[in-house]
């Protein structure tokens, strides 16, 4: 897709995930590129916004990028995305908010890829309701505890 001519949205996240690789400026692909070639780069929240755009990037500048999120069909899309532009991407579905899922995660990277070089944690969760209404609902603080804590810390 032509960053001119992708969604609004889409250009936003690419625009922010290239300031990250080069806060001060213009990314050098080749920066890039001698950064990560050959490296594996774990990206979680790959299916959308931020994590979506550094996944391209990082795949079209060499690295083997393990796409993580919860949205299957959107991972395999981003999949045969870098992969037809010559790059190499493995889709994985886990629910970083479910401690099962974050281990099972874990050891199925590490068996079939033996290590992770990068971790690009995109993923993060927070609870959109007044704690008012939540008093009830322990499980929505668990819930967000694991995505933004000891999931990153176990990956």
């Amino acid at each position: 897709m032509e960053e001119d001519s992708a969604p609004l949205p889409l250009r936003a996240a690419t625009q922010v995930a290239s300031r990250l690789v080069n806060p001060g400026g213009r990314p050098s692909e080749k920066a890039l590129r001698e950064a990560v070639d050959g490296k594996v780069v774990l990206v979680t929240g790959a299916s959308h916004g931020i994590g979506r755009a550094a996944a391209g990037k990082l795949g079209a500048a060499g690295a083997t990028v393990l796409l993580v999120a919860r949205s299957g069909d959107r991972l395999k899309e981003l999949e045969r995305e870098i992969t037809q532009g010559g790059g190499s991407a493995h889709a994985y579905v886990a629910d970083l908010s479910d401690p099962e899922s974050t281990n099972a995660l874990t050891a199925e990277v590490l068996e079939r890829h033996d290590h992770v070089d990068v971790l690009v944690n995109n993923a993060g969760m927070s609870i959109r309701r007044s704690v008012e209404f939540s008093y009830e609902r322990f499980h929505d603080f668990e819930r967000t505890a694991w995505v933004n804590y000891p999931s990153p810390v176990k990956l």
